[in-house]
């Protein structure tokens, strides 16, 4: 992503600093668009403000570092997560998808995402269907299949 404003604006600090200062106002943006689909407009505004006036926001944009502007990616697969699951389309998961791919290319940022979509799974496969009275008894079952158990018998 450096590449092409250094190539635009020639190799020099401002290019790096106005590349991390860019992507940390649209990840805020992002930010906001997310919160905005699933809270109150007040809370949105004030979580972005919060974000945008964190001091390591700030700090990261001053000293031009390179991972500072890997927050977009995260934000912006949430923020196209929820408004798939809104959709309903396989066009919205496809442009998830995308997204997810392109922030995987950021290495560490998003695979806390991988939590967050398990815990969005159980959530959405729990309201469509009833509860069972005895949740652990399923667990059990998921558990001790015998798909799970074959790769780690070695260790059992």
């Amino acid at each position: 992503m450096q590449t092409l404003f250094h190539r635009l604006m020639g190799p020099s600090l401002f290019a790096a600093r106005f590349e991390v200062a860019l992507f940390s106002v649209i990840g805020t943006l992002v930010f906001y668009l997310l919160l905005r689909q699933i809270t109150s407009m007040p809370l949105a505004l004030a979580a972005a403000w919060f974000l945008s006036a964190s001091i390591f926001d700030i700090s990261a944009s001053r000293l031009a570092n390179v991972e500072s502007h890997v927050k977009l990616w995260p934000l912006l697969t949430l923020a196209l997560l929820v408004w798939a699951m809104r959709a309903k389309r396989w066009q919205a998961y496809a442009i998830t998808g995308f997204a997810l791919t392109i922030g995987l290319l950021t290495y560490d940022t998003v695979w806390p995402l991988g939590l967050v979509v398990l815990i969005l799974v159980v959530w959405r496969r729990g309201a469509k269907r009833k509860v069972s009275p005895r949740p652990h008894a399923t667990w059990r079952l998921y558990s001790f299949h015998p798909c799970w158990r074959r790769p780690f018998s070695s260790l059992i």
